[in-house]
């Protein structure tokens, strides 16, 4: 089975007394229902779309979590997992956001 993990999503805040909240836990989603296009790959995982984009400025409109890569991503890449996850973008609509997991993403 074609499979992908998210990373789980942290925010963290303060210098000497961190503060760490869990956003999002990590989680593994099928790529078995994948749309690919020129400038990003929208994976469907029970009716859950999550859209990776090389640009923050085009990207599926329907996807309810986005992982921004430094590459065009198709789901080769995302099969083979290289990189690791470091940005996330935020769909426009709904604000909700993901950390990806592998693919080589942006600093």
């Amino acid at each position: 089975m074609d499979e992908y993990t998210l990373i789980e999503l942290n925010s963290k805040s303060g210098t000497k007394n961190i503060i760490c909240q869990l956003l999002a836990s990590s989680q593994t989603i099928s790529l078995e229902n994948v749309e690919e296009t020129r400038s990003y790959v929208v994976a469907i995982d029970d009716a859950v779309r999550y859209c990776f984009t090389c640009n923050p400025n085009i990207l599926d409109p329907d996807s309810e979590y986005v992982v921004l890569t430094d590459r065009a991503p198709t789901k080769q890449k995302l099969l083979e997992g290289n990189g690791s996850a470091e940005k996330v973008a935020e769909t426009p609509e709904n604000g909700r956001a993901y950390g990806g997991g592998s693919l080589g993403f942006l600093d």
